[in-house]
């Protein structure tokens, strides 16, 4: 059956790349001028007459082969032996993320590839969005101790060679196998620094409660969860001594409309530092408590949001923002269950938010060797 790619220009470049990776690279892409959302209807209805000729003809006319390859497909290239001629080599072919990197030689790939049970030709599909999101890495078990993935002081900032090495590996297989290119079909419009690589271990010796492992059925072992995560949203809170003050001030950094969580669902993070990990369950709660009452203190008034967004919240998550009674507020979950909470960090009193893409759910696996 004919069809037409539809799409704004500012986004051309994540359409074709969208069609050639789904096997369909002739399917006609046809595009208006950016935006399309936040303008006048009548904005909206001439930028799409317009394009009605265009629409039509690509519905009725085969699309012609198109033989160029997929930002994912296998390429077998020379590249400079000098390492810094390589360098901007690399960058040239926007396979680099403008750090150093070290070229991938056939005995390198093979050496890495040795400790996967995936096929070597496999490919990944492409991961677009504008949102800042990016895979953040939560380590536990032994795996993290051997491995040296830090859990302590500065934990998402410099100076782990694991954490940064395993976070960066992750993004540059995201770019280069799984084609999400900056700009082109990464999408983000800011993007954030964990896009460098964003990677953790769980500071389970400091944590009062049961790792995101253990709450997960892999007490003990090796695991890795990955979830689609935004910036580290700084909570900063030196004087609660009891739970309730320290979920009174995690829930005020929570509750905001501006947050994909809101509307989307998913997983909000609570990346809980040590000390107020301690404060949290000083009294005997429990992690499932301290969720719970982050929760219920996390609400956002309708009153709160614009008019347009209650408008288009109301179509995606009809339930929380269509025809709500007076009074009625939205959370950054749509159940407590869903919020995640981990220690890590060193000394302080400090801990962090960390939100997420909203629709998408976060994913445990256990590491063997």
């Amino acid at each position: 059956m004919p069809c037409v790619v539809l799409g704004t220009d500012e986004f051309s470049p994540l359409a074709r790349a969208q069609v050639t990776a789904k096997g369909l690279p002739g399917l006609p892409v046809v595009t208006v001028s950016h935006p399309i959302g936040g303008i006048p209807a009548a904005t909206v209805a001439a930028k799409a007459a317009g394009i009605v000729e265009r629409v039509l003809r690509g519905l009725t006319t085969n699309p012609e082969p198109d033989a160029s390859p997929a930002p994912g497909d296998r390429q077998v290239v020379d590249a400079p032996s000098d390492l810094d001629e390589f360098q901007g080599w690399l960058m040239d072919r926007e396979w680099g993320d403008g750090l150093p990197a070290i070229p991938p030689t056939r005995e390198r790939v093979a050496r890495m590839l040795a400790v996967t049970r995936r096929r070597p030709d496999e490919v990944a599909s492409i991961q677009t969005t504008t949102h800042p999101c990016s895979p953040l890495l939560i380590v536990n078990g032994p795996i993290a101790r051997r491995l040296g993935i830090h859990a302590g002081g500065n934990v998402l900032g410099q100076g782990a060679r694991a954490n940064a090495v395993i976070g960066r590996a992750l993004r540059l297989i995201l770019q280069n196998v799984g084609g999400a290119r900056p700009g082109k079909e990464d999408r983000a419009t800011h993007g954030h620094p964990g896009k460098y690589s964003y990677c953790l271990a769980e500071n389970e010796a400091a944590s009062p409660w049961e790792s995101l492992a253990a709450e997960r059925g892999f007490a003990g072992e090796s695991t890795v969860t990955v979830c689609g995560s935004e910036a580290p949203h700084n909570i900063n809170d030196h004087a609660s001594t009891t739970p309730p003050a320290i979920v009174a001030t995690v829930s005020s950094v929570a509750a905001t409309v501006g947050s994909n969580n809101v509307y989307l669902g998913g997983e909000p993070l609570v990346l809980l530092g040590p000390e107020h990990a301690a404060t949290a369950a000083s009294t005997g709660w429990s992690k499932d408590e301290f969720k719970r009452q982050v929760w219920e203190h996390s609400a956002v008034p309708l009153a709160r949001f614009a008019p347009e967004n209650i408008a288009r919240f109301e179509t995606i998550y009809p339930e929380g923002f269509k025809d709500r009674p007076a009074g009625a507020v939205a959370r950054f979950a749509r159940d407590w269950r869903d919020v995640m909470v981990v220690v890590a960090g060193g000394a302080g009193k400090h801990s962090a938010l960390i939100p997420t893409f909203g629709a998408t759910r976060s994913v445990t696996r256990q590491i063997t060797d």
